[in-house]
């Protein structure tokens, strides 16, 4: 058995596209934190459950294929998100229109943008979590102390 089979088995390519969203959708979360006050800025997002669905197609199209017991994931293109010819996460974010606009045409929302930053972090978390769990089973069963 080939390392790759090892990292491409189980849960392992579903937490580390999970994170590989976190970490994209943070970036665009904190860009929209630090454009709070710029005018005319339209803060962007994408919402979890585009990724979630399309991560839930790939993991659907992973068992049809092989099982389900190993193969990487291919998510395919969305409207929100997709993967490059590379195999790396790209996010399509879009506008948020809610709020009221204010005087200098921006309508962002401190509350709302900390509230989306505080749940994102707590998946990244999470799926870091969980990801060092499995890595640490396979170091425990490679170096039979199993």
């Amino acid at each position: 058995m080939f390392f790759s089979d090892l990292t491409s088995s189980g849960a392992i390519p579903a937490l580390t596209a999970t994170l590989q969203f976190s970490a994209r959708r943070h970036e665009m979360l904190a860009s929209n934190v630090a454009n709070l006050n710029t005018p005319e800025y339209q803060p962007k997002n994408v919402e979890p459950a585009s990724f979630q669905k399309a991560l839930g197609k790939a993991i659907d199209a992973r068992r049809t294929a092989t099982g389900g017991i190993r193969g990487d994931l291919f998510i395919k293109g969305s409207r929100e998100v997709g993967m490059d010819s590379n195999g790396n996460l790209r996010l399509n974010p879009t506008a948020i229109n809610r709020g009221p606009l204010r005087h200098d045409q921006n309508n962002s929302d401190i509350d709302s943008a900390m509230k989306s930053i505080a749940e994102n972090t707590m998946v990244y978390r999470m799926s870091a979590e969980l990801l060092r769990s499995r890595f640490n089973l396979l170091q425990s069963a490679i170096s039979e102390r199993v």
